[in-house]
């Protein structure tokens, strides 16, 4: 997956692992998949794609884990 896996805090692994699985695609790179991630996380925010304040609260931390990763890889 990435060379540099062991940088990354168990909570970005896991947010690494669940965009991989989500984007199947072998021709998308991973920044791509990152940004994609980023942005869907983004819509649900502003579009108030959430019922209630935890499920808010985790797109909130998926996305900050998103953009730490992101920086990660420079």
């Amino acid at each position: 997956m990435l060379s540099n896996a062991l940088a990354f805090s168990t909570k970005e692994k896991k947010v690494i692992y669940k965009i991989e699985n989500y984007f199947k695609s072998k021709q998308m790179s991973f920044q791509d998949k990152l940004f994609h991630a980023l942005l869907i996380a983004q819509h649900d925010l502003e579009a108030h794609h959430f019922s209630n304040e935890i499920e808010r609260q985790n797109i909130v931390e998926f996305k900050e884990a998103v953009d730490s990763i992101l920086q990660k890889l420079g």
